[in-house]
């Protein structure tokens, strides 16, 4: 298999009502897409809340979810507050993993990298690995972190287009 990624985050605002709450399917898809690009996913975590994260407070339920090697797999439930705290600790893990070379790309959605994926976005910063990912504010952090972006994507683009705010040209 070729390049080993990490696919990180949560299930965000906007990710939530797309999709972000089925982790299972979504990351079916993305293991297909991974797969085809000659890239595999070995490592993961996921927040996933019990609502879009523009609604819902540190109280509100939620799951940790990681990687058992063929699947994800949820490890840890709790207030969206104590799974961050977690969360955390999954980070650590994945940092040293970049650190060491045993991850050559992240993939990330609706990440905080001022908070539970910290550590492993400094780390991608120190090693300057890959990285591609969605998220207004998120991607906005980790750019200034002084993260080697690959390709970075903002969910609502689609959106924009279908509503005309974003010209579409027609080739």
């Amino acid at each position: 298999m070729g390049k080993k990624i990490a696919f990180i985050g949560s299930s965000g605002g906007n990710l939530y009502k797309q999709g972000g709450n089925n982790l299972p399917a979504m990351m079916k898809e993305i293991c297909g897409q991974t797969t085809a690009a000659d890239m595999e996913i070995t490592f993961v975590q996921y927040v996933l809340a019990s609502g879009s994260l523009d609604n819902v407070g540190p109280d509100s339920p939620a799951t940790l979810y990681t990687w058992n090697g063929t699947e994800v797999q949820a490890v840890f439930q709790g207030t969206l507050t104590e799974v961050n705290v977690e969360a955390e600790k999954v980070d650590a893990k994945l940092a040293k993993k970049i650190d060491d070379g045993e991850i050559e790309g992240v993939m990330f959605v609706s990440a905080s990298p001022d908070g539970a994926n910290r550590q492993a976005m400094e780390a991608c910063a120190r090693t300057k690995i890959p990285m591609a990912g969605t998220g207004g504010s998120g991607v906005a952090l980790t750019r200034n972190m002084g993260c080697a972006f690959a390709i970075t994507m903002v969910a609502n683009v689609l959106e924009r287009k279908k509503s005309g705010k974003i010209p579409v040209k027609k080739v």
